[in-house]
Formats: structure tokens, sequence, C-alpha cells
């Protein structure tokens, strides 16, 4: 990846794992192709070393044809690739990018996704740290043999019972339940992830895997809520580990408490449109019921403008009932989430911890508390 000057950027080199692959085929080291991910981290560095040379002055210095063959070159025997089979004609394209992110942009997709976690689970395995899910999913071996539900009524029962029914549910558009084996997959999942664990759940689409979402999300959002009540104060949660300079002044560092973590909900997909949707489908003020007394209220200025991307024209009051989903994954996503976020000039978050930082300090001089500004989490 090269900078509007044709300067290569540190940390922006990506090699083909095909390419790769296909030398070592050739070579008959096979048993080699998993180490790819380590291979590829020392074939960056080195790739970046020839291509990257800096002036006196310290300025990164632009690519010419000469430093590009040299590493061509580098790369073609290093990697063991047939000479007969590449084109050494070099050529350059200049692509103009005009996006409003300092952020440098993420290539086109050269390599599979799973890559890096599959050599993940790999080393884990050889080490033997594996966790009960991936280890269940990986070998096949569960913990029970496997029921099939449909037929047995005992078992679906048993399921049902008020026991093992979450106390929250989602309050969809005219409040109706869920469907019978709806609410058996989100009893089952509720007491089989309890503490930790793996389960599936398949449909086709349009039958209601969504729907049986929310209401995991709502017993999600009652657990926190409970959690949150064992404290007397908001300041409770927190507990000062450090303080760090920054500028001019220090700002304070805390720990978040163990019972405040584990509510978290993260939604992935191979399909990155469809996971976008959920995103968006959530907050959104149709995805509740219209005669919630009081309605639903949850820094809905802020999840209106994440709705329109942070964009004043576009930004819709009432568009969503509250901030509680978000979609990230690529830069665009991250940059845009930021900046409605955090820093819109009129609903950022940051004048709401204006607000209360400023109703804070007026209680301090009673109580002498003081508001956390800094959340360092592990």
């Amino acid at each position: 990846m090269l900078d509007e000057a044709g300067r290569p950027i540190q940390g922006k080199s990506f090699l083909s794992s095909f390419t790769w692959g296909y030398g070592r085929v050739l070579a008959g080291a096979l048993a080699e192709l998993a180490e790819f991910p380590v291979v590829e981290q020392k074939l960056r560095l080195d790739l970046e070393k020839m291509l990257i040379s800096q002036t006196n002055d310290g300025d990164t210095q632009p690519l010419n044809s000469f430093v590009i063959n040299t590493a061509l070159d580098w790369l073609v025997r290093i990697i063991n690739f047939p000479r007969n089979m590449i084109s050494l004609n070099a050529y350059a394209v200049r692509v103009p990018i005009l996006r409003k992110s300092a952020e440098v942009p993420e290539p086109e997709l050269l390599n599979s996704f799973f890559i890096e976690d599959l050599a993940r689970v790999r080393s884990a395995f050889r080490q033997q740290d594996v966790g009960q899910a991936l280890s269940a999913y990986v070998l096949g071996r569960t913990r029970q043999p496997r029921q099939d539900v449909v037929p047995s009524k005992p078992l679906i029962e048993a399921t049902l019972v008020p026991s093992r029914t979450p106390f929250s549910r989602w309050p969809g558009p005219g409040r109706h339940p869920l469907v019978l084996m709806q609410q058996v997959a989100v009893n089952h999942a509720v007491e089989e992830l309890r503490v930790s664990g793996l389960v599936g759940v398949n449909g086709p689409p349009g039958t209601g895997k969504t729907t049986l979402l929310r209401d995991v999300v709502a017993n999600v959002l009652l657990e926190r809520a409970v959690a949150m009540a064992k404290f007397n104060k908001p300041v409770d949660a927190f507990k000062f580990r450090a303080r760090m300079e920054l500028g001019q002044g220090f700002v304070k560092l805390y720990d978040l408490d163990e019972g405040l973590l584990g509510h978290e909900i993260v939604v992935a997909s191979s399909n990155n449109k469809a996971i976008e949707n959920v995103s968006r489908e959530i907050p959104s003020a149709h995805a509740v019921a219209d005669d919630l007394d009081p309605p639903l209220r949850y820094f809905a200025s802020i999840a209106d403008c994440l709705a329109a991307n942070g964009q004043v024209t576009s930004t819709r009051k009432g568009a969503t009932w509250g901030l509680v989903a978000a979609a990230l994954g690529n830069a665009s996503n991250r940059y845009a989430f930021t900046q409605a976020f955090w820093w819109h000039k009129d609903w950022g978050l940051r004048h709401y911890l204006q607000a209360i930082a400023e109703g804070w300090s007026a209680q301090s001089t009673q109580n002498g508390n003081t508001f956390p500004p800094v959340v360092a989490v592990d």
C-alpha cells in the first residue's frame, strides 16, 4: 500500500497465500502449508526492509522500478516460484481515494478470512490450551448424546418449564410471543451458555432466527441490569489503578468491576451485509412495540445520529429507541461510528459525560467522590 506520493506505508504490505502455497506444493513441501501465518510475518518484514528507505532527513522515499524489480526477484526466489510462470513487466496504476478518514484503507480481499483463526486453533491444540466450546466443536464431542427434539414431547416440556424460561423477552411490535420451537431454542441457549459452551440454531431464511436472537439480547440486558443493581453508587463499580500524564495534565485510570464484564454480544458472519442489517435493525424504533408507556429511550439521540451515519441533514428523531448496537467491522464503519458516537458536535456522547461530570463535581464537594474520566479494561 502506497500513499499519494508513491511512498510505501509501514505495516501495509500483503502477500498472497495462494502464491506462496503453490510454491510449497511444487517443492513437495505440503506439510509446510499450515505455517503460512508465521512465515508471512517474516516475509512481510523482510519485504518492507527492501521497499522502505529513508532520506537523511528521515523521510520515506517513493518506490522506483529498481527497488520493485529487486524486491520481486528476491520474493520469487524465496517462495520457490518457477521463473517461467512469472511476468516481470512492472506497471503502476494510480487510484485516487477520496475520503475524510485519515485511516489507511484496507486492500481488496487477498487471502481467506480464516487463515489466522485456523492457525490460532492449531496452536491452541498443540499447547493443550483449548476451551470447552472449541474442543467440542473441533473434536465432535458433546457432553450428552444428541436428541431429536421435535418428536420428544417430554424433552420439550422439560425445556419449557418456568424455571428455565428467561424473566425477560423482547417487546416486539404487537407483543407477539415466540412460537414453540423458538422458545425452546432460547431456553436451551440461555441454560447452555450460562457459563460457557456452544449452541447452534439452524433455520431457513424467514423462519425467525433474528426474532429469536432479540430474546437472547433481552436476557443479556436483564443480566447486565442485575449486575449493575448490585452497586449502591456508580463509582463503586470502578477501582482506581493509576494516574497517567496527558499533555499538560493527567487522567486517572480505573478498572471496571468484573461483574459488569461478559454481557456483550458480537454478531459475526461471512455475509457482512446480513450482519450490518441485524446491527441496524435491533436499535430501530420499528423493532419494538409502539404502545410502551413510557416509550423506550436509551441514549436515543446518539442512536438516531448513528443510524444516519452522523449526517445532520438525514438524522431523523425517533428513528431508533436506543443505543444498543452498532455496525462496525470494516474501517469505514468504524470511522463513521467514532465520528457520530463521540465527536458529533450536537449528539456526541461526550456532551452527556460532560453534563454528568459537571453535576458530579457539584456533589463531590459534599461527599468527596470524583467522577472516573477513563476506564481501563484488561
